[in-house]
């Protein structure tokens, strides 16, 4: 995410598509507990950024990286496990 959000939305645009089967893939290698609900946050935060329109996506986009800094620093907060 930060590659996409440092090269520009516009730019990186295939890679941010790419982001959710990633994490998809991610999240059935990994089995780990929890990872289930971070994926349907990310989902349903992901589905709010409209890629159809490339100046109101930058500006979601970049609403979505924090709510993931958000989520990460809790985690990391609560031991990070």
């Amino acid at each position: 995410m930060r590659k996409i959000q440092m090269n520009g939305f516009e730019q990186e645009k295939a890679n941010f598509l790419l982001l959710r089967p990633k994490l998809a893939y991610a999240v059935r290698r990994q089995n780990a507990k929890g990872m289930e609900a971070f994926y349907d946050l990310f989902c349903t935060a992901y589905d709010a950024v409209d890629t159809n329109h490339d100046k109101g996506a930058s500006k979601q986009f970049d609403h979505l990286l924090q709510i993931m800094e958000a989520v990460l620093a809790y985690h990391k907060y609560h031991g990070g496990q």
